[in-house]
């Protein structure tokens, strides 16, 4: 008896490393040119297509099994500048289609494909210069739970069935002719899933933090390449109010280039996990991103 117990609690809790670490947000990341406001009344529109690559699940920093599988994401973002006091402002809403695809080691599990959630956006500049591309801004971020889920496709849904409601704040200035140096700082504060798993449980997450800096080089006035390095910490999970000792500290990069085109701003992007502590082990990740300003 005690037995089966624990071996239910430990699918449990692999469940929901997998939901976790397949399509669950770990940071809010910033784009190359993100944190410069652009002239109020200016709107925008972003595409995106991102696709990774998974290979392994990691418990506590120890490789728990082989698995491997993938996950791709087709995003738009609607977005406005204005003003609030006289200083820059932006609110921005996003939404988009996913589809998970486990491998053949999850057994019964099966893919979703399906909408995602809603995430909308409100940032304010209190300081930006312009002439020497110095800027300082501050963002509110919400969740809205309007994506797919079914608690029966337990680790691969692509909703997440709760709220959430994250702060950042980034700054960003120009080193020197061609260098800009950026850095930002979130957190997220999570509401219930309570009806988590096919045994409709509750779910719970403590506070999930993340720091990321970026340099970007300018090599021509249509043309820039940027490297960035995220770290995450914190966000254990407790299963109907039991602490599942799962907190994640999680080392990431991404290299970018952009290029300005008749067409808008394209962005390629690769990037993947350097070291991680709880969950899959996302081995590489490619975006693709196309921005019209109108």
């Amino acid at each position: 008896m005690a037995k089966g117990w624990h071996e239910a609690l430990r699918l449990i809790l692999v469940s929901f490393l997998l939901a976790l670490s397949i399509e669950r947000t770990f940071a809010i990341d910033l784009q190359p040119g993100d944190v410069k406001p652009l002239k109020p009344g200016t709107d925008f529109g972003q595409i995106s297509f991102r696709f990774s690559s998974y290979d392994g699940l990691y418990l506590n920093g120890e490789k728990q099994s082989s698995y491997d599988g993938d996950s791709a994401r087709y995003q738009i973002r609607l977005g406005h500048f204005f003003e609030i006091l006289n200083l820059p402002a932006v609110g921005y809403v996003q939404t988009g289609l996913a589809n998970i695809q486990p491998d053949q080691g999850m057994g019964k599990a099966g893919t979703d494909a399906g909408i995602e959630d809603t995430v909308a956006l409100l940032a304010l500049w209190p300081y930006a210069d312009h002439d020497s591309q110095t800027y300082l801004g501050f963002g509110v971020y919400g969740l809205l739970p309007t994506g797919s889920y079914d608690n029966d496709l337990g680790a691969f849904n692509i909703g997440e069935n709760r709220y959430w409601t994250a702060l950042q704040t980034a700054f960003q200035t120009k080193l020197c002719q061609r260098f800009i140096f950026m850095t930002a700082l979130d957190g997220i504060w999570f509401s219930t899933n309570p009806d988590f798993a096919p045994a409709h449980l509750e779910l719970d997450q403590k506070p999930l933090y993340s720091a990321q800096v970026a340099i970007t080089y300018e090599m021509a006035e249509a043309l820039t390449l940027s490297a960035n390095y995220f770290y995450t910490w914190g966000g254990e999970t407790l299963i109907d109010g039991i602490p599942q000792d799962n907190a994640n500290e999680l080392h990431r990069y991404q290299v970018s280039a952009v290029a300005a085109l008749p067409v808008g701003r394209l962005m390629l992007q690769y990037g993947g996990d350097l070291q991680r502590k709880t969950g899959l082990f996302e081995e590489s990740r490619f975006n693709i991103r196309l921005v019209q300003v109108y």
